[in-house]
Formats: structure tokens, C-alpha cells, sequence
């Protein structure tokens, strides 16, 4: 069964006229971009032909939204690159703004291009989040994402885009992003301790940060045999990080995380923890496996975020978006 042949027609524009036309909104990092594809070897470090064609998708109103030819723009402008005396503009009619990023997504070939700091970048920049933080950049977060969309289902996230991913923790994405001079030293954060801190900080807000802040910076306390929740989790990710589990991958996160969140927990309470024995391969914590106090992580993730929280993420849904 064939499709209708769309009616893309091809225009004529200076530089200056195409630079004028809107980025599309989930375009990744330009200016990194430019100074990678300058470089020699490069396929942007001479001019070609070839740059003189580029891609725009036009809405019924007749507003036009760049699709390919971002990063030549930036470097025509710039005089990074020799430009054409004017570029041809194949344009895609589109019906909103939501096929407008469908299209971007098919000539950008995300699967093939993107690094995961990049797609990080594009969801963002399209959710209007701009964090300081360059912990946000990192595939750790992107992994606690889809952990926290399907605890026990990792694979079905693959319907799912970026901006949905990301979507839901953005107003405690923006909470963990006032802790960016604190936060400097991503190897402290692991996937499990990512998926703890944006369950944490989703619960009890900016009251949470103090903990992480803490744990930052190497802040816990402990005397004898007790010690509070801070110096617990940090004792727990030196021992894992020694420790033979990184086979464990989706498995670990899915481990760790309750056992993280039991020790922030006590921390929140006030309540110290004992130092015991833990199983092969399980911290020393005192808390084995299949202890009762750490619960399945579906259940812990509907208790610090509610029904209603984790059924919106589930069918992540996405506000219409104004042409």
C-alpha cells in the first residue's frame, strides 16, 4: 500500500535568511558541534556542494522550522566555513510543531548520531530547562530515567523519547540543579544513586537536597557501631565501586536504589543505622538482599511518588506544543 507523495518544494535563501528561520526545538548543542566538524578531516572543516542543500519543515501557517543545516548556519554566520552564495531549501509541509521534531528526528538519525549528552541536550533545551549542573549531561541520568518509568520493564522504554523520559523530573531535575557547585565530582554518582536522589528530591523537595549535599562532601557521621544515613551511603558506594558487581547493570540499579532510599530515610528520621554483616557481595550495612525492610522497587517508587505521579510517567504524556 503506497502513501501520498508529499509536495516539498524547493526555495532559495541567503545565509542571513536562513539563520533568521527557528532552530527546530529539540536541536542538541550547536556551537560544540561546529568546533568538532571544523576540525581537519572533518566533513564541515572545507566547503562542498553538498552544504548548499539543507531542510526546513514548513507548519500550515507557513512558519518555517529548520530540520537539517543548524550547525552550517552557525558556522556561515560565524565565518567558520565558507558559505554558498545561497542555499536551497527543500521544504516539508507539516501539520504542527510535533511532526516538525518527527521529521528533525528522521534526517538526524538520532540511533546512529546522537551521544547520549547530546539527546540530553535537545530534550532539555526543548523543556525549557537549562541546568547548570553537568551531572544532567551524563547517560547516568538518562539510565535512572528509564529505571523510573518501568522499574521491571527496561525495555519498553524504547517507545519512548528523551523529552518524555526526562519530562516528569524536570521540577526536581531543577532542585538537584541548585546543588551544581556542589555536585563537581560525577564519579560520586552512579546510575543507583541518581534514581535515589530524583526520587528523593521528587518527594521532599529542596529538604532533601541537604542529604545529598552532604554526601557530597563526605559528611556523614559515625561512632562505634552507628552511623547516620549520609555516612552509610557513602560507605556503601566505596564498597560497591571495589566490588565485583558490574555485571550486575540493570540489576544493580534496581537493587540499590531501595537500599539507598532506606538510608535516606533514616537519615529524614533521625534514626541511626547499625553496622553489621551483610551477604557475599552486599555491603556491610547490615541489610541483605532480600531483607524485609528493603521493599521491591515498584512499591518503593509508588511510595515517594504516588499513584497519580507514576501513572503520568507511565503514559508519558506530552502537552501540545503551539505552532
Amino acid at each position: 500500500m503506497a502513501f501520498e507523495t508529499p509536495k516539498i518544494r524547493t526555495i532559495k535563501m541567503t545565509i542571513q535568511e536562513w539563520d533568521k528561520v527557528p532552530d527546530n526545538p529539540i536541536q542538541r548543542a550547536i556551537e560544540p558541534r561546529a568546533i568538532q566538524y571544523s576540525r581537519p578531516g572533518q566533513h564541515l572543516s572545507a566547503p562542498h556542494m553538498s552544504h548548499a542543500k539543507v531542510v526546513a519543515a514548513e507548519l500550515p501557517s507557513g512558519k518555517l522550522i529548520k530540520v537539517d543545516g543548524h550547525t552550517r548556519a552557525f558556522m556561515w554566520i560565524q565565518g567558520m566555513l565558507e558559505h554558498p552564495k545561497k542555499v536551497l531549501v527543500d521544504l516539508y509541509p507539516v501539520k504542527n510543531m510535533e511532526e516538525a521534531k518527527a521529521l528533525y528526528r528522521t534526517f538526524d538519525n538520532k540511533a546512529a548520531t546522537e551521544s547520549d549528552k547530546q539527546k540530553i541536550y535537545g530534550a532539555c533545551n526543548e523543556l525549557g530547562f537549562h541546568p547548570r549542573c553537568s551531572l544532567f549531561y551524563s547517560g547516568a541520568v538518562l539510565s535512572s530515567c528509564k529505571v523510573m518509568v518501568f522499574p521491571n520493564k527496561y525495555a519498553d522504554t524504547r517507545a519512548l523519547t528523551v523529552t518524555d523520559l526526562l519530562k516528569p523530573h524536570i521540577p526536581a531535575f531543577k532542585h538537584i540543579d541548585s546543588m551544581a557547585d556542589v555536585i563537581r565530582n560525577h564519579s560520586l554518582f552512579p546510575s543507583y544513586l541518581i534514581t535515589a536522589m530524583i526520587m528523593s528530591v521528587t518527594a521532599h523537595g529542596l529538604s532533601a537536597c541537604s542529604f545529598w549535599e552532604a554526601y557530597a562532601l563526605d559528611e556523614g557521621h559515625k561512632s562505634a557501631r552507628e552511623m547516620d544515613g549520609i555516612f552509610a551511603t557513602r560507605k556503601m558506594f566505596d564498597e560497591i565501586r571495589h566490588a565485583p558487581l558490574r555485571s550486575w547493570g540493570y540489576g544493580l540499579v534496581t537493587h540499590l536504589t531501595p537500599v539507598v532510599l532506606h538510608y535516606f530515610d533514616a537519615w529524614r528520621t533521625k534514626k541511626k543505622l547499625t553496622v553489621g554483616r551483610g551477604g557475599k557481595g552486599v555491603p556491610a550495612m547490615g541489610i541483605r538482599k532480600n531483607s524485609p525492610e528493603i521493599m521491591s522497587m515498584s512499591v518503593w517508587w509508588r511510595t515517594y511518588i504516588g499513584d497519580y505521579y507514576y501513572s503520568q510517567i507511565r503514559r508519558a504524556e506530552s502537552e501540545p506544543v503551539e505552532d
